[in-house]
Formats: structure tokens, C-alpha cells, sequence
């Protein structure tokens, strides 16, 4: 073996052995990050703050919703600007699907409708059921009747009714959200937000098997004249519609 020969075989067993070593290192620095880190961490909408992108945004998520919250499980991504990724998710609990809302910090709530007396009341709780309280100590619940447009009792009569109906819905999650979420974030990524969130509970209100939602799919019926039995058709009428229904919203809290 000549000289040149045997420099050459050091160099390239130097760089075989220092590729190894980086490699092995590679691979403990990995074991420190959950497998596929960095994979999946794009959000599948986005939403930035603009009244036009952020509401054509909601409309488009609508039927992925609607797929996820029929199928009883599944998961939506939101980028909200620069705070982070949340998530809608759909769980199956005792026969009946329920929304899950994943803030970017992991802190987790579901969404879910009660009754206050005789009145229906839209609250965030854990996963045994117990309202969460916001960090000023507020209870997560919110009644339905303070946000709602006038009139006051009876239907409402304006062929507009679903669409202000919904807003006066979209307002109580702005405020829920902008308690809940505990920071500082744009009014039109709560509005889109808000929106999803109202289009989920009124589907799950409408297919819920459990005898406890009645009297408020009945409340809804009796006040509003809306029959959440063919909540297809009432979401099919708020097509075209979701800027206006967040921008009332917005406007109606001021």
C-alpha cells in the first residue's frame, strides 16, 4: 500500500467516523422532541384580523366542522396571528359529541350548552362538567337572553331572523373568548372564532340524543321561530352572510 493510498483511506474513514458521531448525535438531540416535531404545525385555516379574509375564512371552515362534529372526532387548527396555534376538536361523552377548544398554552375547555332556571346559558367546563371560572374568578357561563336583539319576547318576525340570531350568538362567544383566552387578540379573530363555535353548538344542540337539550332546542324555537331540527337549512341560510353577522357582533359590543 502506497503512501498516498493510506492518507486517502485515513481521510475517508475521518469522514465516515465524524458522519457516524454527527448522526448519533442527531438522534440523542431528537429523543429530547416528540416524534414528528415540527411536522404537523401548520394550522389547517388561518386567521389574521381582517374583517374579509377572516370571515371568508370561517365560511370555508364550515364544512370541515360540520364533517368533524358528524364523524364525533377529529381536529381543526387555527393560526391566530402572531398568539399561536387553537384547536376545535370533536370528542364522543356518554352517547353525544361535544366541542373541545384547545387554547395555544394546552389549556383546554368544552363548550357546551346548560340551563340557567328556564333559560338557556352557553358556559365552558372541564372534562367532568364543572364550569371553569376565568382568572378573575368569573364563572364561565353567560345567558342567552341578555345578548339577544329586540323584540324582546315573542318571534322575530325580519326574514333576517337566522342570520341575527346567530350574530346575537357569535356576541356571547366574543365575550366568553376574550375572557377565557386571557389575552389581548384581534375582535375579528374572535368574531370568526365565535362564529365556529356557534355553528358547532347549534349542530350539536340539533342532533344531541339527550332528553336535557329539549327545552332548549324548545326556547330557541319558541323565541326566535328557528326549528334547529333542520339546522342544515338554517346554516344554509347563513351563507354569503358571515360578515355581516360578525361585523353586528362587533358593532352590537361596542
Amino acid at each position: 500500500m502506497t503512501r498516498r493510498t493510506a492518507c486517502f483511506g485515513a481521510i475517508t474513514l475521518g469522514f465516515v467516523l465524524a458522519d457516524d458521531f454527527i448522526g448519533q448525535a442527531l438522534k440523542f438531540i431528537s429523543g429530547f422532541f416528540p416524534a414528528g416535531c415540527g411536522e404537523n404545525d401548520k394550522p389547517d385555516f388561518v386567521l389574521t384580523g381582517n374583517p374579509e379574509t377572516d370571515s371568508s375564512m370561517a365560511e370555508n371552515a364550515t364544512p370541515a366542522l360540520q364533517s368533524m362534529l358528524k364523524k364525533g372526532e377529529g381536529s381543526l387548527t387555527f393560526g391566530l396571528s402572531d398568539k399561536g396555534i387553537l384547536t376545535l376538536a370533536a370528542e364522543k361523552k356518554s352517547g353525544d359529541t361535544k366541542l373541545k377548544v384547545i387554547q395555544p398554552n394546552g389549556k383546554s375547555g368544552y363548550f357546551v350548552w346548560g340551563l340557567a332556571g328556564l333559560s338557556p346559558v352557553v358556559k365552558v367546563t372541564d372534562e367532568n362538567g364543572a364550569t371553569l371560572s376565568a382568572a378573575s374568578g368569573k364563572k364561565l357561563q353567560y345567558a342567552i337572553l341578555p345578548f339577544l336583539s329586540p323584540p324582546a319576547a315573542g318571534k322575530i318576525s325580519s326574514l333576517d331572523a337566522s342570520s341575527v340570531f346567530a350574530s346575537d350568538l357569535v356576541k356571547i362567544l366574543i365575550a366568553i373568548l376574550a375572557v377565557w383566552l386571557g389575552f389581548n387578540i384581534a375582535g375579528w379573530i374572535l368574531g370568526a372564532l365565535g362564529y365556529l363555535i356557534v355553528v358547532a353548538l347549534l349542530i350539536l344542540l340539533a342532533s344531541s340524543v339527550a332528553g336535557f337539550f329539549e327545552p332548549v332546542r324548545s326556547w330557541v324555537f319558541e323565541y326566535t321561530g328557528i326549528d334547529l331540527r333542520n339546522v342544515g337549512e338554517f346554516l344554509k341560510e347563513l351563507g354569503g352572510k358571515v360578515l355581516e353577522i360578525i361585523q353586528k357582533a362587533l358593532e352590537d359590543l361596542g
